[in-house]
């Protein structure tokens, strides 16, 4: 009798009678014979088992803590393109990020900016300022003479004031068989003549 009773005392310790680990926890026996061990931060176990190991979580998601059963969707204005992180980082000057659990930010387009890091929407450029490239973290100032529309990637010649466009070079036009002005050749053609008449008509009378 005394027999029997030792065998069924080994046999409800041994490892085959084991509990499995709950969620949240691992162990690399399968189950809680050894000891169970929280998973660590950046990973997770959704469910009670005999995982040897947590998963890790994807990208655009994180962990913080030990012993969890799920991870954590990056917040708006973050993001994370590791596996296994236990954090987000913010997005960068010059991009955003407006959707929650994403893996990389968003580059401002031109003619916007963000010069705060962490931030949801890029902010245009005003009135007056202007910004052609992409992944701005400021906008430019128009030259003198010059002015632009909210959110412009290029500014424009204020009438009246002589100024030169954004980046132009001022010169010929651009199309060699453009003509100039047909009524400024036209107003210099007559002034030229009358010069010319006024001179014949002094000869004669010398």
């Amino acid at each position: 009798m005394k027999i029997l009773i030792l065998l069924f005392s080994i046999l409800c310790t041994s490892t085959a009678f084991a509990a499995p680990c709950p969620a949240g926890s691992y162990s690399s026996d399968g189950d809680d014979a050894g000891g169970c061990t929280p998973c660590e931060e950046g990973r997770f176990s959704d469910t009670a088992g005999t995982a040897v190991s947590c998963t890790p979580c994807p990208v655009g998601r994180y962990q913080g803590s030990t012993g969890q059963t799920s991870c954590l969707e990056c917040e708006v204005g973050t993001a994370t393109n590791v596996v296994g992180s236990n954090s987000c980082s913010d997005c960068e000057l010059g991009t955003v990020q407006p959707l929650t659990g994403q893996a990389t930010c968003d580059a401002c387009d031109p003619g916007t900016y963000m010069d705060i890091t962490g931030q949801q929407t890029c902010i245009d450029c005003p009135s007056g300022y202007y910004q052609q490239n992409s992944e701005a973290h400021y906008c430019l100032e128009c030259p003198a003479g010059m002015s632009s529309n909210v959110a412009a990637t290029s500014c424009f010649i204020v009438a009246g004031s002589g100024g030169a466009a954004c980046g132009a070079t001022m010169g010929p036009p651009s199309n060699p068989s453009q003509p100039y002005d047909i009524l400024s050749l036209f107003a210099a053609f007559i002034v030229v003549s009358s010069l010319l008449l006024s001179g014949f008509r002094v000869l004669r009378r010398s």
